[in-house]
């Protein structure tokens, strides 16, 4: 079975990594709240792949990578990003021959409205919501509108409106509700955020 390293300094992101692998059983996983616990696992015991955030505290991911390549050249290095700085970070020269050693490179497109609602949906049913609607009538076209499909904004948008929501006694929540989250992180119009340079990029060193 193959092992996977997932590292990210955000715990929320680390749990849902964790509820997604655990349910597939396909490999062996374990999870790293920052780069120096993650060479402290290397430093145990053997993986195949690590996965790492592009920006944590203290080291990041791009110099992370290095000191993997340069230790562990055979494991399979992949840098996930929701931001644009990664581009700007690889042509550092400090990280010359980690930029040379990038195989593949991915950017995903934004959903549709029918991938947000799907997306949404997933998430959903992942908390282990079921039964009645959890977002009324256009809620998720707001969403949509005020997110431009990105996942990153379309979390934000949800998960606020859920607390929003929950405190108010408010069921469904309602795209009024989406609105208002919208405007208080001053997202007062459609964003201009639908490009791809705005969106995940994901760099695979082997």
């Amino acid at each position: 079975m193959k092992r996977v390293l997932f590292v990210d300094d955000e715990p929320a992101v680390l749990d849902g990594i964790r509820r997604i692998i655990e349910r597939a059983d396909l490999w062996g996983v374990e999870f790293a709240a920052s780069a120096e616990k993650a060479l402290s696992l290397l430093a145990e015991s053997a993986f195949d792949v690590i996965v790492c955030d592009l920006r944590m505290p203290a080291m990041d991911g791009p110099a992370l990578l290095k000191i993997v390549c340069e230790k562990y050249p055979a494991i399979v290095r992949i840098v996930l990003s929701g931001q644009t700085e990664l581009e700007f970070l690889l042509k550092q020269p400090a990280l010359r021959q980690l930029r040379q050693r990038i195989s593949l490179r991915c950017r995903m497109t934004p959903l549709t409205l029918r991938d947000t609602r799907g997306y949404v949906s997933e998430r959903l049913r992942i908390a282990g919501a079921q039964g009645d609607p959890i977002f009324g009538p256009g809620a998720l076209e707001t969403v949509f509108r005020y997110s431009g499909g990105i996942p990153r904004v379309i979390n934000l948008l949800c998960e606020h409106a859920l607390i929003t929501a929950f405190a108010e006694g408010e069921k469904p929540v309602l795209a009024d509700t989406i609105l208002a989250v919208a405007r208080e992180f001053e997202l007062d119009g459609p964003p201009k955020l639908i490009v791809p340079t705005q969106e995940a990029a994901k760099a695979s060193a082997v």
